[in-house]
């Protein structure tokens, strides 16, 4: 009985993540070691535009009842100097405090208190801590954070966009008032030139709507949805990237897709958008540092240029149109031909305060298989994921340009290519039940160009759904023809359960 009660204790430990604090090699017996250094709530964070941050970490101990007595912070401006254990921005010296108890244990919100932080700079830190027996730790290993921009001044960019009005397939040729208005997101760009290896390269970004940004063909950082959702007139955010690695020597490339996502598209109940503007606007600043010092700026002005391209609707209630058609290989890139392309539009100045995005973005967090596939109409597939998510699917698919089945139509763009529909149940006749969508169309239609195996997925539009209804596939599509891509706000795990019940473990 002993035993069985004792292994059950040792379940529920390591259920919670106490087995790492009982098994971790780098702490002595009775000794205690700090770890999960955060800055402002986040691990190694960069932009961050608090000049007094907060510092947090974890304190964890093989032995029973410990808690820290003191800790001790060091700053520096240069790891090279933290590692000689110089506070060269600030050293906390022994500081007498109790703000932990327990197995694993935390100290929070412990304000930075060194010389005034400015725009840009890189902060170093390293924490260590005193038991309960006034045993002090090793210090920890070192954290990073970058200081923002502070300071309205020190931005140079002007907010672009892309005015030239083209509508959306569903109200061409239509004076119908309730017709959806989906202007296609632009395409924006610019190239530039760099005279010399580099030091160190950082973006600063941001967008009245959404933005997916782009340097020399690659995505720029793996968060969606940014800069996030705001009351636009009061503060606007925007996210700061280290992308050293994607800028080099020569021609260079930056780009942006631009989308309606709160700012101007379809947003609450009644099919009404433009609550807080009708022109989205995207602000983007890169600093190139060189090793001589010298600081070379890109930022966006006059000097972009814009277009549509294959993303010809996008909104987060209604869905998106992706005709592959019009895809525009190496738009993103220096050598790309942009003649052809427009002047932006440029708005000096807004209304609400530009902030540094303070929390964490929204990422892929992990994908899902189908787990059924069933015809319940003729040419109608319904794929059951196992689970209500929220996401989007990647699609697989390989046919003709287009719908060959439907060539010579008049049918609107939303109806000519391999269709995706979203539900949470089903009807009784196995077809998926969309009342409860109310006003939000709530389709991805992907449009081929015929080049072979063909993988697509949305960019600026989320569903929350289980199964998936997908027409005009050419063929019988298999289970791997659709993958779940759950997505929501990159917060790490706390904690786990797990027990006898598959039910509860899923919920």
């Amino acid at each position: 009985m002993h035993d069985r009660v004792l292994l059950a204790l040792i379940g529920m430990m390591l259920a919670l993540g106490g087995c790492d604090v009982l098994t971790d090699s780098g702490i002595t017996a009775g000794g205690v070691a700090v770890k999960e250094l955060r800055c402002e709530y986040r691990v190694e964070p960069l932009g961050v535009d608090v000049v007094k941050p907060r510092l947090s970490w974890i304190m964890e101990s093989r032995q029973r009842g410990q808690m820290q007595s003191a800790y001790q912070i060091m700053v520096s401006d240069s790891e090279e100097k933290l590692k000689q254990n110089e506070g060269e921005l600030w050293d906390s010296g022994k500081v007498e405090s109790e703000q932990s108890q327990g197995l694993l244990t935390e100290s929070n919100q412990v304000v930075y208190k060194g010389r005034p932080l400015f725009s840009r700079m890189r902060c170093y830190w390293k924490v260590r801590v005193w038991d309960k027996d006034d045993k002090v730790s090793a210090w920890s290993e070192p954290a990073m954070w970058t200081v923002g921009l502070l300071e309205s001044g020190d931005w140079r960019a002007k907010w672009i966009g892309y005015d030239v009005e083209q509508l959306s397939s569903d109200n061409k040729g239509t004076s119908d008032p309730n017709a959806l208005v989906l202007p296609p997101p632009p395409y924006l760009r610019r190239a530039f030139l760099v005279g010399r290896p580099i030091k160190r390269a950082v973006v600063y970004a941001s967008a009245l709507g959404l933005y997916e940004l782009h340097i020399n063909g690659k995505r720029v950082g793996e968060d969606y949805f940014t800069p996030g959702w705001t009351d636009y007139p009061t503060r606007v955010y925007y996210q700061t990237y280290e992308v050293t690695g994607l800028i080099k020597k020569g021609g260079n490339a930056i780009g942006a897709i631009l989308a309606d996502g709160w700012y101007s598209g379809y947003l609450g109940f009644g099919r009404k958008r433009e609550h807080y503007g009708s022109e989205p606007r995207l602000l983007v600043q890169l600093e190139i540092e060189y090793d001589n010092g010298h600081i070379q700026t890109v930022v966006t002005d006059r000097t972009w240029k814009a277009t549509y391209g294959p993303l010809v609707e996008s909104d987060f209630l209604m869905g998106e149109i992706y005709d592959a058609r019009k895809e525009m290989p190496g738009w993103d890139t220096y050598g790309f031909d942009d003649s052809g392309w427009d002047i932006v539009a440029v708005t000096n100045k807004i209304e609400g305060r530009i902030q540094s995005y303070p929390g964490v973005t929204v990422k892929k967090i992990l994908e899902i298989k189908p787990k059924k596939l069933t015809e319940p109409q003729k040419g109608v597939y319904v794929f059951d994921m196992g689970q209500n998510f929220a996401g989007w699917v990647r699609l697989k698919v390989k046919g003709n340009a287009g719908t060959p089945a439907l060539a010579g139509t008049s049918l609107p763009l939303r109806k000519q290519g391999v269709v995706l529909r979203f539900a949470e149940i089903l009807n009784p006749d196995g077809t998926i039940y969309t009342e409860n969508l109310r006003a939000a169309r709530c389709i991805d239609t992907y449009i081929l160009k015929g080049t072979g195996k063909e993988i697509w997925e949305p960019q600026f539009t989320f569903h929350g759904f289980r199964y998936v209804e997908v027409t005009g596939y050419p063929g019988r599509p298999g289970l791997d023809a659709i993958t779940g891509v759950v997505v929501h706000s990159d917060i790490p795990m706390a904690g786990s359960f797990e027990c006898s019940n598959p039910m509860v473990n899923q919920l």
